[in-house]
């Protein structure tokens, strides 16, 4: 006889397949983005924006990984397919862990490198995002997130997937009387749900500071150099926002107290709507970076790689200021004189 605390059938069956679909697309995508990725490795890397993202398919990867691998066979069975194993389930969970929180770090250095081209001195941007500078500041990103999650989860700190809830759930139940894993533990929660919300913030303040600029300087020139960094803001954008929308999904999702199967139904939810984060990175730069779809083409068609990215054609940044001042220094004299 089955136990009572197995999921429906037809929830499994439903809850499996649906996760395994949405999985496999995300991780094609990613794969694919990476081979793009790779083909014109020369020309992206000059642009932090791409260096950036690229340290975001490592999550993507990660965490879809951890889904076909754990949710997708446990969903199935009903039960928990690894509880004879230790080593297998514990890196998979290592997996999940690294992957959310690379990809958490890493969406806030993508706007941030957004707020900083648009917002703040040219010099602050070339001190974090600048041709050296980015690579010390994605390792210092990497180092954080590698051993902070490397010791939480050695401490027993863990994500472990319920069988009967359908569901990933963090849970310090092995960590015993470390208090420090614990302390850290709830320390991302919070960093968790703070992040989304400085996002949100710092994307908000430059989408109003762009606005201004084009209301204010309706200059040609001004107007030509920055609409590649708009479209790269649209972009950062887009990938967050979908970010943030699993981290409301994960806090307050399973609040909600609805009847079994229903409960079920929006654990699955949960779920997708983590594979579905990891799946749009890919999706919003095939569809709507010019320079990523015709590197894929150029893939697909056996043509040489990307030569002429649409970035190189913008005036640096330096220069861009240089047309801000100028134009308002044309505008304060206008002014003066009217």
């Amino acid at each position: 006889m089955a136990n009572v605390s197995t999921p429906p059938l037809e929830v499994r069956l439903i809850g499996g397949s649906t996760t395994s679909l949405v999985g496999t697309v995300g991780l094609l995508g990613n794969l694919l983005l990476v081979a793009v990725s790779f083909e014109n490795f020369k020309n992206f890397r000059k642009i932090p924006f791409f260096l950036i993202t690229w340290q975001m398919i490592i999550g993507d990867l990660l965490v879809i990984s951890a889904q076909l691998t754990v949710a997708v066979p446990i969903t199935f069975a009903g039960y928990d397919v690894y509880k004879n194993a230790t080593t297998f389930p514990f890196i998979l969970s290592l997996m999940d862990s690294y992957g959310y929180l690379c990809n958490m770090l890493f969406a806030v250095l993508l706007i941030l490198n957004r707020f900083f081209i648009f917002c703040a001195p040219s010099s602050l941007n070339q001190f974090f995002f600048g041709k050296r500078s980015i690579l010390i500041t994605l390792i210092v990103t990497w180092v954080y997130a590698v051993c902070r999650t490397s010791y939480t989860t050695l401490s027993g700190c863990v994500k472990e997937f319920i069988p009967n809830k359908l569901h990933f759930r963090p849970s310090c139940r092995s960590a015993g009387s470390n208090n420090v894993a614990r302390m850290i533990s709830k320390f991302g929660m919070y960093e968790s749900y703070a992040l989304p919300g400085i996002m949100f913030v710092l994307y908000m303040v430059v989408l109003m500071k762009v606005r201004y600029d084009y209301r204010a300087f309706k200059t040609r020139m001004l107007s030509k150099s920055s609409k590649i960094e708009v479209r790269l803001l649209v972009q950062s954008i887009l990938i967050c926002g979908v970010l943030q929308l699993e981290v409301l999904a994960f806090s307050f999702l399973p609040k909600i107290r609805v009847s079994p199967p229903t409960g079920l139904y929006i654990n699955l939810l949960i779920g997708l709507i983590s594979i579905m984060s990891s799946t749009t990175h890919p999706m919003v730069l095939f569809v709507f970076n010019m320079d990523v779809r015709q590197g894929m083409l150029s893939l697909f068609k056996n043509k040489t790689s990307v030569q002429i990215l649409s970035m190189s054609h913008t005036v640096s940044m330096e220069k861009t200021a240089a047309l801000v001042n100028r134009a308002t220094m044309r505008r304060a004299t206008v002014m003066s004189i009217c």
